[in-house]
């Protein structure tokens, strides 16, 4: 049982990473490991009525009724992973951004074609609900970033909505919250208080720590609402639901096409940015196609890995 927790832990460090890159979606990981639908129905099944079990029956009971291991592995490997990296692939997006794109390229579109199976039949309906998913996905993406100053207000609405969005495969929460203008102050917040590991300072804790504090609320209320909704609808239109979530992989893939060209235009007094997709032979910059290759058969490596993982971790709970 702990082994099980230890590849959660694992997967949701997964997720963590492909949160902090806009384009890419936690929820597209934990769709891809087989974790989805349990991290939906857990998250979904924090109502307060639970705090009874408490008071009545004890710790265990309770921890066990909120699923508390898989949650505390998925979020612990979140947070590791989120405090961890945020230099990293803040350096990766801003320098490299070529590669790190090509890898969660490759690692999406083979994972299309392994989760095709969660839809056992598919028909003209099953189509029809995927193809909606991408065209919403696409046109999500299309979203012009924006400059523009944030308030503490402000700040919690774009985590309840990123969060929403983070939850579905193909949409990106940090896409989000760059098209909300506030991507680059959370990373900010973030680096800063990982630079205070080795030194600290309560002026800029108080600012970072709050800002991140206010973002972390709207998560939370985001998590729980529409987790219900998800659970409800996996419940009720399993397969056209998994269809759509298909969808929006499939419909998000042009974001993370690797070659990318930026684009800036101006409305009255606010700055939009948008990025256009193009060919290698297009691209501003240096193409380096050898580096993207590579990290498109990274990426399609790793999702082989996660399937044998996934396969002998079946084979071991039910030899």
């Amino acid at each position: 049982m702990i082994g099980r927790y230890f590849w959660v832990f694992i997967k949701g460090m997964m997720m963590g990473v492909a949160d902090l890159v806009p384009g890419v979606s936690g929820g597209t990981i934990a769709f891809i490991t087989e974790i989805y639908e349990e991290l939906i129905d857990s998250i979904s099944g924090l109502k307060p009525k639970k705090l009874k079990l408490l008071f009545s029956q004890g710790f265990a009971s309770f921890w066990k009724a909120i699923n508390g291991s898989f949650l505390l592995a998925v979020f612990g490997g979140i947070l590791v992973s989120v405090f961890s990296f945020s230099y990293v692939i803040g350096w990766l997006y801003e320098n490299q951004q070529v590669g790190l794109f090509a890898f969660f390229l490759g690692l999406l579109l083979s994972s299309f074609f392994f989760m095709r199976r969660a839809v056992p039949s598919w028909d003209l309906a099953h189509y029809t609900t995927l193809i909606i998913g991408a065209i919403v996905a696409f046109g999500a993406t299309q979203l012009a970033p924006t400059t523009t100053t944030v308030s503490g207000t402000y700040l919690w609405l774009s985590g309840f909505i990123a969060i929403s969005a983070m939850l579905l495969p193909g949409l990106s929460g940090s896409y989000i919250l760059l098209v909300m203008g506030v991507y680059p102050l959370v990373l900010e917040s973030l680096q800063v208080l990982v630079s205070m590991t080795t030194q600290f300072n309560q002026e800029q804790f108080m600012l970072h720590g709050g800002r991140l504090l206010i973002l972390g609320t709207g998560i939370i209320m985001g998590l729980l609402i529409f987790s219900g909704l998800l659970k409800w609808l996996l419940k009720r239109f399993k397969t056209y639901t998994l269809a759509a979530l298909l969808g929006l992989m499939l419909g998000a893939c042009h974001k993370i096409w690797p070659w990318q060209n930026e684009l800036l235009y101006s409305l009255g007094n606010i700055t939009k940015k948008q990025t256009q997709a193009v060919w290698p032979s297009e691209f501003n910059g240096e193409p380096t196609l050898g580096v993207a290759l590579l990290c498109f058969v990274l990426g399609i490596s790793l999702l082989f890995f996660l399937e044998k993982m996934r396969q002998n971790q079946s084979t071991h709970e039910h030899p």
